[in-house]
């Protein structure tokens, strides 16, 4: 009966699944934005077609590693293209579990969720 239990415990404990970050996208510029791409060392996301005074709901999945880095969100619009940091991760894991992100005028504000 000892190996039965032990046996599913060791497996937990090496399995892939990825960790997932969640945010929250609230565009209050004023004006309607081309597309909007999340990075990091992982991978990334676009969301295209970011109309005013939308709000978005996504997860970032970050895959089991060791890397250490930031997380990234580009703005693109007809004629510009701006880039902001907004979080950690350190060895694959992320400071918080989610972010609410309001795109400004001229910048973000970024929240940690709860």
């Amino acid at each position: 009966m000892k190996y039965f239990i032990c046996i599913p415990l060791f497996f937990s404990l090496f399995t892939c699944s990825p960790k997932t970050v969640n945010y929250t996208l609230v565009n209050n510029s004023g004006r309607d934005i081309d597309s909007v791409a999340f990075s990091h060392a992982y991978g990334g996301e676009k969301i295209i077609g970011f109309i005013k005074k939308d709000t978005v709901d996504g997860l970032l999945y970050l895959f089991k590693g060791d890397k250490d880095g930031k997380f990234t969100i580009t703005l693109y619009t007809a004629d510009t293209k701006k880039t902001y940091p907004f979080g950690s991760y350190e060895k694959g894991k992320p400071e918080s579990d989610g972010y609410v992100i309001s795109i400004l005028k001229d910048t973000i504000v970024v929240k940690t969720k709860k």
